[in-house]
């Protein structure tokens, strides 16, 4: 038992390392992984027999409503209820919060992107209500969707349109 504590020290250690690699030279994005960095690392960390492989599956998922747990699941080889226990018990949230965070990271990284529109970015993060998304941006970021896409993406935001929050 001991050698197979120290295995799986092993391959946690091994899989953090090959994710900053991934991150550090840019290559986390052709996997599915882009993003700061934060949630993605600390579901690898907190999940190394596996969270490698739920990041991406998340990711591929991401715009989709309802969102696939039972799919995941299924790819993981466990059942919707042991993948979201394990998620509470390791991150200490309910899965659904974990799926927001990061809904609301990709929808800031796309944001900034030339000639993104809050709506369809809105959407395609799985989002199904524009005020919705916006409220929680808002709360997130402590700007609206379109203040931070101006901002970030150099463009001005249109005086007198009112906008979604």
């Amino acid at each position: 038992e001991a050698d197979s504590t120290e295995i799986q020290e092993e391959q946690s250690i091994f899989t953090q390392f090959m994710f900053r690699w991934l991150w550090r030279h840019g290559l986390t994005r052709s996997l599915g992984l882009e993003t700061d960095g934060g949630l993605h690392l600390a579901l690898v960390q907190a999940l190394p027999e596996f969270g490698l492989q739920l990041t991406q599956e998340i990711t591929r998922y991401l715009g989709e409503n309802p969102f696939p747990w039972e799919v995941i699941g299924n790819r993981l080889d466990m059942s919707v209820r042991t993948l979201q226990r394990r998620l509470k018990e390791v991150l200490g949230r309910r899965p659904t919060d974990i799926l927001t965070d990061f809904r609301m990271e990709e929808a800031r990284r796309a944001l900034a992107l030339p000639g993104a529109e809050v709506t369809h970015v809105a959407l395609s993060c799985g989002f199904q209500s524009l005020s919705h998304f916006s409220t929680l941006f808002r709360d997130r970021y402590a700007e609206s969707p379109r203040e931070y896409r101006s901002r970030v993406a150099g463009t001005k935001v249109p005086g007198g349109r009112p906008e979604a929050s």
